[in-house]
C-alpha cells in the first residue's frame, strides 16, 4: 500500500508540474504567496499527520475523516444559492472541443487554456 500511495503522489506531482509549466507565459496569473502558504501548510500537515497516525487507532482516524467529510459537505451545501439549489455552472464538454474557436467561458480556466480551447 505505501508503494501505491507514493506512486500516486509522484504521478500527481508530475501532472501538476506539467500543467503549471504549460500555462506559464500564457497570461495566467498565479498568486505565489497563496501557493506558498498552501505548500507550507501541506508540508507541515503531512509531517504532523504522519506522527499522529502512528499514535491514533485507525478506527479513530477513519471516524475523524468521516466527520470532516460530512462537515465539508454540509458547509458546501450551505454555500449553494437558495433559489433552485443548483451547483456551479456547467463547463463546456471537452469532448466537443474545437481548435478554431477560443474558449469563451471565464469559469473554465482550469479546463481550458490557450493550448486547448474549448467551444462554448
Amino acid at each position: 500500500m505505501p508503494m501505491a500511495v507514493g506512486t500516486s503522489l509522484l504521478v500527481i506531482a508530475i501532472n501538476s508540474t506539467s500543467a503549471l509549466l504549460s500555462r506559464m507565459g500564457h497570461g495566467v496569473y498565479l498568486d505565489w504567496v497563496l501557493i506558498g502558504v498552501f505548500t507550507l501548510a501541506a508540508i507541515v500537515g503531512s509531517l504532523l499527520g504522519g506522527r499522529l497516525a502512528t499514535r491514533v487507532r485507525p478506527q479513530r482516524l477513519t471516524a475523524a475523516f468521516t466527520m470532516l467529510l460530512v462537515a465539508v459537505g454540509l458547509h458546501s451545501r450551505t454555500q449553494l444559492p437558495a433559489a433552485g439549489m443548483t451547483a456551479a455552472p456547467r463547463l463546456p464538454d471537452p469532448i466537443r472541443a474545437s481548435r478554431d474557436r477560443p474558449c469563451q467561458h471565464a469559469a473554465c480556466v482550469s479546463a481550458c487554456s490557450p493550448l486547448s480551447p474549448v467551444a462554448p
